[in-house]
């Protein structure tokens, strides 16, 4: 059986790895809900239903918890291709890990682990944003630099796009 330094129930399986949640996740993603739900949305979406603002914050904390789960599968899959042993994937309080269970076998391959997650995060958000656009009718292309954070902040405005 396998062992980690940090346990965790299992979710699901992705790719032939484990998938498992630490129980600190859970405070994690209260934290992420709560500031999207009670901060956030209400700043930048006025007018809305006080449990529409906390289910957005919840669909905000399963977003972040699913990146997360493909920056450490984008590590774990380059280790795979250079023919590390790997264990599962972790989430836990301070984000994920993903479980090696040796050490990789050059500095190359240790870089191309590395930059693997990061340059996985780079797709994500455009990516999103171009199926909100082309797959939702609640968004059009002249939200867009609100949605990613471009519009402008005034000081007499109470800090909301303008």
């Amino acid at each position: 059986p396998e062992t980690s330094a940090i346990k965790g129930y299992r979710l699901f399986r992705l790719f032939g790895f484990d998938v498992k949640l630490n129980l600190t996740w859970l405070l994690l993603g209260l934290l992420i809900t709560w500031t999207l739900a009670a901060e956030l949305f209400p700043t930048d979406y006025p007018g809305l239903a006080v449990s529409t603002y906390w289910w957005m914050g919840v669909a905000g904390a399963i977003g972040i918890l699913f990146s997360i789960v493909f920056h450490e599968l984008s590590h774990s899959l380059v280790a795979r291709h250079f023919g590390l042993p790997m264990g599962g994937i972790t989430l836990f309080i301070f984000g994920g890990v993903a479980e090696m269970k040796e050490e990789p076998v050059n500095p190359k391959v240790e870089f191309l682990m590395a930059v693997a997650g990061p340059l996985l995060g780079l797709h994500i958000p455009p990516l999103l944003i171009v199926g909100m656009v082309v797959f939702s009718g609640a968004f059009s292309v002249l939200s867009l630099p609100k949605l990613i954070g471009l519009g402008k902040r005034s000081g007499n405005d109470g800090g909301r796009h303008a």
